[in-house]
């Protein structure tokens, strides 16, 4: 077991990241929805997207990286 912080993880962030596949909206910014978008969004590193992406346990917050992943490739 890693020492450390506690993760930040919990329902309200897996509510703010299907918020932003879902209702994600171009701007000069972010044309389309991106990991690094997603990040900014939840206010966490992007390494910490794939961290949680990668665990078991996250089995819907991985969905939701696969959605973005899946979406930039038909865009």
């Amino acid at each position: 077991m890693r020492a450390g912080r506690p993760s930040k993880y919990n329902e309200e962030m897996l509510e703010k990241a299907q918020d932003y596949i879902e209702n994600f909206q171009p701007d000069p910014f972010h044309a389309i929805p991106a990991i690094g978008g997603l990040a900014e969004a939840l206010g966490i590193a992007r390494s910490t997207v794939y961290e949680w992406a990668d665990h078991d346990d996250k089995q819907d917050f991985s969905d939701i990286v696969e959605r973005i992943l899946i979406k930039q490739e038909l865009m």
